[in-house]
């Protein structure tokens, strides 16, 4: 049996990702209602996780910190950071948290709510990934 080393990740996007305050069990029952949500986001968010309700949720979530994991610091890929100023599914704070942690970073924060969703965004990321992906 060989063992084949995995190409090293070259670059990612976080857009919209959940790094520690979207794990927290306030925020996880502020968000729960977020209007930019179509479905009942406690029930989805649960099942999701394989809970049963919102407390389960708010009891499991906690868990899924980057920072209490210990994970912010860590080397990393070079990494674009996206979310929308006013986002009510994902906290802006994670976005800051996670430029002040590990190596360089580039962010971008757009208008609006959830994910940043304006015409500019997705273009904004695929002309950010393939800078970083040219050889």
């Amino acid at each position: 049996m060989s063992f084949v080393e995995p190409e090293r990740l070259r670059a990612s996007v976080v857009w919209g990702g959940g790094v520690h305050y979207n794990f927290q069990a306030e925020w996880v029952r502020r968000s729960t209602n977020a209007e930019s949500y179509l479905m009942d986001h406690e029930i989805c968010r649960a099942s999701a996780f394989g809970l049963r309700n919102l407390d389960e949720l708010a009891a499991y979530f906690p868990s899924l910190s980057l920072k209490t994991q210990g994970l912010l610091d860590r080397p990393s890929c070079p990494m674009l950071i996206v979310n929308g100023k006013n986002d009510l599914q994902t906290p802006i704070e994670d976005l800051y948290l996670l430029l002040e942690h590990g190596g360089p970073k580039t962010a971008r924060v757009f208008p609006g709510g959830h994910m940043g969703q304006t015409p500019q965004t997705l273009p904004t990321i695929v002309r950010w990934l393939q800078w970083e992906l040219q050889e």
